[in-house]
């Protein structure tokens, strides 16, 4: 490891110590309310509405509810036998669910993802109807239980804010898949990456390595990525990667850097989550990708650095100004790899 290298890993270990964080991620929960009906509902009546739920998020950004089980509680003397042929509607009177009777489960499974946005309530409508032989006076009201998630991936790409030309192993991006909101584990065997030069590509033998062990590679052999060229880089995994539901997994993006690389150059990387090509891996098929930052953040899907003389501490060139915790880990995440680490600099950097 040259000099500059060292004098760099030393300031990303200082400033990560200094900065004492980490992108601890906090469970992300979809809360249901139930709202009790004004009037109590005739016996006989088809398709009335006999209760509203109202969904609300603990965290900004998107959720992607794809089923929720109700408790169901009768008063005045009615019956849950009394409701049948319920089915859920939005606030267009459209139907979003199937039929159910309130009598066997009261689960409802959306006919697509209910996106539930956080800081706002998402009410839907419960129509059954009601037998004839419900006592006059009766009211219903479902109550909300466990929540189900879409399964879905949030993704999130931090850039390197600079690149020191002859560095080796360079840690170029961070790259956070976040299954957290999620109701079945995600598979990946590919990651793209798009690559745009202001000269000629400087970076060669490229990998993909997990923030907790960065002595090893996702892809190896074939699979190494032998020069970054301008235009989609697809980094295609030796076995594929699973994100399991309800976490998130980070991954660090390393590089040779050519000696000859210009200074001042750049080289800006992308991610399209749109084409992402992930995977439920209970059912095997598609996976909703958006983009999506730690905690319900802004997702950031772009960032340039800068071929300079040094990799001094600085935000990673994410287009918002960052973030410091994505900093300390990147930051960190330079160091282990320079000194070829295990990651437990990583993580004694960020306790």
């Amino acid at each position: 490891m040259t000099t500059v290298q060292k004098t760099a890993a030393g300031a990303a270990l200082a400033f990560a110590l200094t900065a004492g964080v980490a992108l601890a991620q906090t469970v992300p929960t979809v809360t249901v309310t139930p709202i009790q009906p004004s009037t109590a509902i005739a016996p006989g009546t088809q398709g009335a509405t006999v209760s509203t739920i109202s969904f609300s998020a603990s965290q900004p950004g998107t959720y992607r509810v794809a089923s929720i089980q109700l408790g169901l509680t009768p008063t005045g003397g009615g019956l849950v036998t009394n409701l049948t042929g319920c089915q859920a509607f939005n606030t267009s009177g459209q139907a979003i669910s199937g039929t159910f009777d309130a009598a066997t489960g009261n689960m409802i499974s959306f006919n697509a993802p209910l996106e539930v946005t956080g800081g706002t309530n998402m009410p839907i409508t419960l129509r059954c109807n009601v037998a004839t032989s419900t006592p006059v006076g009766s009211m219903f009201q479902f109550t909300g239980g466990a929540v189900t998630f879409a399964p879905t991936l949030r993704v999130n790409l931090a850039v390197s804010p600079s690149l020191v030309p002859g560095q080796q192993n360079a840690a170029v991006a961070l790259l956070t898949l976040d299954a957290t909101r999620s109701g079945q584990p995600i598979r990946l065997s590919s990651i793209p990456v798009s690559a745009s030069f202001t000269g000629a590509s400087n970076l060669t033998s490229c990998q993909v390595r997990s923030i907790n062990n960065l002595a090893g590679a996702l892809n190896t052999g074939a699979n190494v990525v032998s020069t970054i060229g301008s235009g989609t880089n697809t980094f295609n995994l030796d076995a594929p990667l699973v994100v399991s539901a309800g976490t998130s997994m980070t991954l660090v993006l390393t590089c040779n850097v050519a000696s000859a690389a210009p200074l001042g150059s750049t080289v800006s990387f992308a991610v399209s989550p749109s084409v992402f090509p992930a995977l439920s891996d209970t059912t095997g098929t598609a996976a909703t990708t958006l983009a999506g930052g730690p905690n319900g953040a802004t997702g950031i899907t772009a960032g340039t650095a800068t071929f300079g003389t040094s990799a001094t501490p600085g935000v990673p060139s994410t287009g918002e100004g960052g973030n410091a915790a994505a900093t300390a880990i990147f930051l960190a995440a330079l160091l282990a790899v320079a000194a070829g680490g295990t990651g437990l600099l990583v993580k004694r950097a960020l306790r």
